[in-house]
């Protein structure tokens, strides 16, 4: 892909070499693209980082002429009070167009608000209008309501919860919930020493224990299996709980009653018999929904990844698309199996700079659609290839990850101007590295508009220039063009691939939706 305008005047801006009216296009550019500013930040601490492991250290870049000018003292300076402005404080150091070294501790540190894990679930229903997050989210400080089924919740300070809903949660700290209703059993090792679970009676105080406690509206009960703990009742006074005790709580009124058997509260390895079970029958509805999406006309390419020996390739599993496109498999390049969004379920592994998959999809489109269930790992460089025609000539179709965590689709115009790209929102947060994904964007000639889509739902709609797009030859997860004569442009996709479709055509919303539920794990 050539070098946007954008990414030309950055350059010009790391090199010290930007004019004043280059200056001038950049601040007009961060102004009328904030998300812009994020990018350049990107840039600039990558060219930091280069430059303090140089040889010699960073060498400061002589100050242009037409930035010593009052004009363009000022123009360089607007670009960096805008940046500030947007809250992106390390760019303070930027002085008139010349990045000057920083000291390692001043550099931004990505951080989070995560505090646990949602580990597993089987048959979870979440109430309506909460938040609904997937196995393999981290979770913040807020509220968990579930109306039915169990999840399993890990603490980053290493306490783990089983929930069964009905129940109502809220996550305060990594050493700390408050129950509002529901049963739940908690598994508090030493190194959780400390853990607190509050309830509307009282607050338990954990130094290493496993627990059941079920919270109702006359009161709560607290079944001690292993460890002991402390209560502290609402009332005030503070009890020692011992090993194979139980009490219940209502009113400030406590009283001995039964330990309950272990088995009235769901543990770990009951949920994990009950996720497998609820896998496998998705995974089965999942397999049934593909021989039906095989048979669409439109569709031209769908690999699976269920391919049983590595030697036969990626196979398109497409059966009604045109002849051409018939047995049309994708050549695999390096890569391995990974195991896909669910167990015994395998997905292609993109680890090294050659692992690709390589396709070909001849003709012309006004429409299309391509869809796929992706697990980022990590986001290590400005661009990372989901689908990359092989040359950018007119007409040509990449659809690749930001390094900010956005998607890109780049379409190649026909008048030789610069890529018309057409950006999602922020996807991939650091919260959600490492999970499963369901990516799709459409184009859709008849409104005239590309749609992103993610997890089945709109993102963002953008209008775009109607031309006939072609594919051609394309890799998957990857690019294969040269950069200059004798270097590869990087662009590999650090993570894996466990479906991908390839429509001639614009699906609808509602056919985005399908392919998302019938596919999540």
């Amino acid at each position: 892909m050539e070098p946007t305008p954008f990414d030309r005047l950055v350059d010009g801006y790391l090199r010290g070499t930007l004019s004043e009216g280059q200056a001038a296009e950049l601040l007009a550019l961060l102004q009328s693209r904030p998300d812009l500013g994020h990018e350049l930040l990107d840039q600039w601490q990558m060219d930091a980082l280069l430059k303090d492991f140089a040889p010699g250290g960073a060498v400061p870049l002589p100050v242009p002429a037409a930035a010593s000018a009052p004009e363009g003292r000022w123009r360089i300076w607007a670009v960096c009070a805008l940046l500030l402005a947007a809250g992106l404080g390390a760019l303070g150091a930027l002085k008139f167009g010349v990045p000057q070294p920083s000291a390692p501790s001043a550099r931004l540190e990505t951080t989070t608000r995560a505090i646990a894990l949602l580990a597993r679930s089987a048959d979870a229903r979440w109430a309506r209008n909460a938040p609904q997050p997937q196995v393999g989210s981290s979770l913040g400080p807020g509220w968990v309501r579930l109306e039915s089924g169990l999840i399993q919740i890990d603490f980053f300070s290493g306490a783990r919860l089983v929930l069964e809903g009905p129940a109502e949660l809220q996550l305060i700290s990594s050493s700390e919930a408050y129950c509002v209703s529901g049963r739940l059993l908690a598994e508090v090792p030493s190194q959780a020493r400390g853990f607190r679970m509050g309830t509307p009676e009282g607050a338990l105080v954990d130094p290493g224990a496993s627990y059941g406690l079920h919270v109702a509206a006359e009161g709560c009960e607290i079944h001690v299996f292993r460890g002991e703990m402390q209560l502290k009742a609402d009332a005030g006074e503070l009890r020692r709980l011992a090993p194979g005790s139980a009490v219940a709580l209502s009113k400030r009124q406590l009283r001995s009653i039964a330990l309950a058997p272990s088995a009235a509260f769901h543990n770990p390895d009951d949920l994990a018999l009950r996720a497998s079970s609820q896998w496998h029958a998705r995974l089965e509805k999942w397999r049934a929904a593909g021989r039906r999406w095989n048979q669409d006309p439109s569709l031209l390419i769908r690999f699976d990844f269920e391919t049983e020996n590595d030697s036969e390739g990626t196979l398109n599993r497409a059966e009604a698309a045109s002849p051409q496109m018939r047995g049309a498999d994708g050549a695999v390049v390096g890569g391995g199996r990974t195991e896909g969004r669910w167990a015994g379920k395998p997905a292609f592994h993109f680890r090294n700079l050659a692992d690709r998959i390589r396709v070909e999809v001849p003709g012309e489109f006004s429409s299309l659609t391509l869809a796929a269930w992706i697990r980022v790992d990590a986001l290590e460089r400005p661009f990372s290839g989901l689908m990359m025609s092989e040359k950018w000539s007119q007409g040509g179709v990449h659809w690749q990850l930001l390094r900010n965590g956005g998607v890109r689709l780049g379409l190649a115009r026909y008048d030789s101007v610069s890529a018309g790209d057409y950006d999602s929102p922020v996807v991939f947060s650091q919260e959600r590295l490492g999970q499963w994904v369901h990516l799709a964007v459409v184009i859709d000639a008849v409104s005239g508009q590309v749609l992103h889509y993610v997890d089945g739902v709109e993102s963002r709609r953008v209008p775009f220039l109607l031309h006939p797009l072609k594919v051609g030859v394309a890799d998957l997860g990857n690019w294969n063009v040269r950069a200059t004569d004798d270097s590869m442009a990087i662009r590999h996709l650090n993570g894996a691939m466990d479906e991908f479709a390839f429509y001639g055509r614009a699906l609808r919303a509602e056919e985005i939706l399908e392919l998302w539920d019938r596919g999540r794990p």
